[in-house]
């Protein structure tokens, strides 16, 4: 079966879970809060792709340049039963979120037989500030040693934090800023394609 290669943020790991797939990590051998790498088995069927956190997703681009794009999300009880929980569980905690009312969701450009150029992902903090929920993720991110430093940028216009990665993840560096408390993301090596997937996003 093919693989398609995305980059998640936070919860790579559960991508592997949730699809029963194999996961190599160019940056890290465990669950992060830094963007990195995984290949998930492209799906054969609807229930192999999970969609925990269906409204999270419609904050979400369905396509990109009139192509449509792939798209994943977990809810609470994924998040909660992910090998990549604890940490999840420790940035809503600190950002003063509840996990029972936490998602993620993530929409790329991959496809079968193509690895993505960028990822588009969201954060629902369960009521926590979203600006602590920026600050917790960038946290762990450099904790856990997926990334690297962090820094304010803009990017499409808009006000964001910059995370610089390592080299050798594939998508490069994520630029992330929260509205009320979701925090929204996109990673890519090209800053120009970055900026106009933001333009994408709420």
């Amino acid at each position: 079966m093919r693989h398609r290669t995305i980059a998640l943020g936070a919860l790579l790991s559960l991508v592997v879970a949730a699809c029963g797939g194999s996961a190599v990590s160019p940056s890290a051998p465990a669950p992060s809060a830094a963007p990195s790498s995984v290949a998930v088995a492209s799906p054969g069927a609807s229930s192999s792709v999970p969609h925990g956190a269906p409204a999270l997703e419609q904050n979400l681009p369905r396509a990109f340049r009139d192509k449509p794009l792939f798209m994943l999300s977990f809810g609470p009880t994924e998040l909660a039963a992910s090998s990549a929980g604890e940490t999840f569980a420790a940035i809503i905690t600190k950002a003063g979120g509840d996990l029972a009312k936490a998602g993620f969701a993530v929409a790329n450009d991959s496809a079968p037989a193509a690895d993505a150029t960028f990822n588009a992902f969201a954060v629902s903090g369960g009521g926590a500030d979203g600006s602590k929920l920026v600050d917790a993720y960038i946290a762990s991110a450099i904790a856990g040693g997926a990334s690297l430093s962090s820094a304010p940028a803009t990017l499409g216009g808009r006000s964001v934090t910059r995370i610089k990665s390592l080299d050798t993840n594939p998508l490069g560096d994520a630029w992330v800023y929260a509205v009320d408390d979701v925090m929204y993301g996109v990673q890519a090596k090209d800053e120009a394609l970055a900026a106009e997937v933001i333009a994408l996003l709420p």
